[in-house]
């Protein structure tokens, strides 16, 4: 039940981007296993480095960077772990 293919057939129609938070190589062969199983385009997903604190990110980043590189995919970081840390609700 982890993944929906009605909801995420239904996001696609709505040009939605797919955004996966990756700390491992592994965690980038499942994005690879979901994208072919639900032809989800390259330029449509985001890599967003794990991390709840900003030097958990940027240890991670050019690992990230690279990962996006290698499979056509974009990169953000968790900008609201970056501005404000582990806080909730901001």
């Amino acid at each position: 039940m982890r993944l929906r293919a009605d909801a995420i057939a239904a996001f696609q129609d709505r040009d939605a981007w797919f955004k996966f938070v990756v700390a491992t190589e592994r965690d980038v062969d499942e994005v690879l296993e979901i994208q072919t199983a639900h032809r989800l385009a390259s330029s449509r997903i985001l890599l967003m480095p794990l991390g709840m604190r900003r030097e958990e990110q940027q240890a991670r980043m050019s690992a990230v960077i690279e990962w996006c590189r290698r499979h056509g995919f974009r990169f953000s970081p968790r900008l609201h772990i970056l501005v404000w840390g582990p806080k909730r609700g901001v």
